[in-house]
Order: structure tokens, then C-alpha cells, then sequence
């Protein structure tokens, strides 16, 4: 899944991050277009993910979960992430919490922020898990993964709510809009689905 470089931005701080396979992180300040700093990770990214605050970017990778200041770049921390390559990464609503997958095992894991530890682990898919999404309220967290299959958990409980189906390929891609109540999953055949969250149905297909 990985393609080589993973972005995020920051609108509040104005600022876009690019991770790379390379290890390396870039930050930019925004609309200028200025590079603020280059540093390098433990190992090559393949998923970024920041806090509600701006102030602390999150690195997944075939390494440990690592933290950096924002805007500076500067090392925080980091913590042991499961023994597969994280690929996926978001961070709760309260910006206490983070939400790891990798698309080489079914279990998603909760963390707590700034620390690292381990809350919890998410068990219901068959295959790995390739994309994350939260509700804009920060109480429903959706899961895609290459079983095909959508999962619906609850923040911070994670009980299982839901099960939504009716892709035929490897689930990539989630979004919820911004009212919570729409939800769009892309697959690698190119398929575009929309979801009702609410009453759990497919609308249609893009």
C-alpha cells in the first residue's frame, strides 16, 4: 500500500508535513511554501497523523511510533508499535488518544498520548487493516481493511456497533463528512462507496 511518501497538513498551524519511505520528514510552512526543517526518522514513514493542537506530529512506521514537536521538528518521544509496519494512524478527538492498524494483522490498536501506552486492542477483522476514520464528535471510530469489510467501534469503549459490507476489493481509503452522518470507503478496484452511518446502508456508489 505504501507509495513512498505520506502528507498531512495542519490548518490551523499552517503547516504541511511529508513523511518518506526514506525516513525522512519535511516540514513546510503554508501557503508560502517554505521548507521550515528536514530530519529524519527511525525508519521509513507510512503514516502520519496530528494532534488536535498542532502541536505534536506522529510517525508510523517499520519502526517505533515516534513524536515531534510542531513546528520545529524537534524529537518528543517515541514508543514500541506492534512488530508489522504501521500504516495507519488518527489521533481521538481529545487528542488524548491514538488509533494504530497495519495492513499485515486484523488487531487496531489504542494508545495514549503523549506516553504511549497501550489501552487497548480492537479485534474483529480477518485480514490486516488499511484505513481509520472518527465520527467529528470523537465517539464512533470506522475501520477498513483488505477482509473488504467496514468495522464500527465505539471511543473510548471500542464496543463493537456495526459491520458494513458491499465492497469486492481491499478497502484503502475512509472519510466522514463533516456532520457524521455520511461515510465514503475507496477499494484498489476504484469502487467509491457511500454509507449512511446513521442507519448503516449503502446510498450509492460513486
Amino acid at each position: 500500500m505504501n507509495t513512498g511518501l505520506t502528507l498531512v497538513s495542519v490548518r490551523t498551524a499552517r503547516i504541511l508535513a511529508a513523511g518518506y519511505f526514506t525516513a525522512k520528514i519535511k516540514l513546510w510552512s503554508l501557503p508560502e511554501g517554505q521548507l521550515l526543517c528536514t530530519f529524519n526518522a527511525d525508519a521509513g514513514i507510512n503514516a502520519l497523523a496530528i494532534t488536535p493542537d498542532a502541536k505534536i506530529l506522529i510517525g508510523g512506521s517499520f519502526g517505533p511510533i515516534e513524536l515531534w514537536s510542531l513546528p520545529t521538528g524537534k524529537a518528543l518521544t517515541k514508543f514500541a508499535g506492534p512488530q508489522f509496519p504501521v500504516n495507519a494512524l488518527i489521533v481521538t478527538r481529545d487528542g488524548h488518544g491514538l488509533v494504530s492498524a497495519s495492513e499485515s494483522e486484523p488487531l487496531i490498536r489504542i494508545w495514549s498520548l503523549p506516553k504511549g501506552n497501550l489501552l487497548g486492542k480492537l479485534e474483529g477483522h480477518t485480514d490486516g487493516v488499511n484505513a481509520l476514520a472518527i465520527t467529528p464528535d470523537g465517539k464512533v471510530l470506522a475501520s477498513g481493511s483488505k477482509d473488504k469489510a467496514i468495522r464500527l467501534w465505539t471511543l473510548p469503549e471500542g464496543n463493537k456497533i456495526g459491520v458494513l459490507e458491499g465492497h469486492r476489493a481491499d478497502i484503502c481509503t475512509l472519510a466522514i463528512s463533516s456532520d457524521g452522518k455520511f461515510l465514503v470507503a475507496g477499494d484498489e478496484s476504484g469502487v467509491i462507496n457511500l454509507w449512511d452511518l446513521e442507519k448503516r446502508v449503502l446510498l450509492g456508489t460513486l
